[in-house]
């Protein structure tokens, strides 16, 4: 092993000419080839690709649904010492078929949430009646994608009908 300044290479802080770190501590690409199409993963839910820096809420304890979240509260003991805690929404990875598209999607959704699916009839009915400011970006996606599909299927058998 070869030592440069009392340290190998492995504990050497490697360089990345492309990539220029700003003074609130994110990475800015500075210039990228076709060759370097490379995407960066940061801490903190920072994503960056092309030099440009999109927050994902990929480990965000939220209903993709109803959009139940996180509560506090306190933990109350008989003698009515109040400590912080949080209460959790009860979240399953799930594969729900939309019968429109004929596909399965995945969605963490609350138990909650799934009660009212099997309630409803199915997830596209479900999003059919849900407001838009309570799903996620990925449900609204979803559910502009089915009433697509379900605009295109009522155009078609009404000209098959006339």
């Amino acid at each position: 092993m070869s030592f440069i300044n009392g340290l190998d290479e492995l504990s050497r802080p490697r360089v990345y000419p492309h990539i220029q770190i700003d003074r609130r501590g994110a990475a800015i690409l500075k210039s990228l080839q076709i060759t370097d199409l490379v995407t960066f993963f940061m801490p903190y839910g920072l994503f960056m690709f092309l030099g440009k820096i999109i927050r994902m809420n990929t480990m965000s304890r939220r209903c993709e649904l109803t959009g139940k979240t996180v509560q506090t509260g306190n933990n109350v003991s008989h003698a009515k010492n109040r400590t912080r805690r949080r209460f959790l929404p009860n979240l399953c990875n799930v594969n729900l078929l939309s019968e429109t598209l004929g596909e399965s999607f995945r969605l963490k959704i609350s138990a909650y949430a799934l009660r009212t699916i099997e309630h409803r009839g199915g997830l596209d009915s479900y999003l059919a009646k849900a407001k838009d400011q309570e799903l996620s970006l990925k449900a609204r996606r979803l559910k502009r994608k089915i009433m697509k599909s379900k605009a295109g299927d009522d155009t078609a058998s009404d000209s098959a009908a006339a």
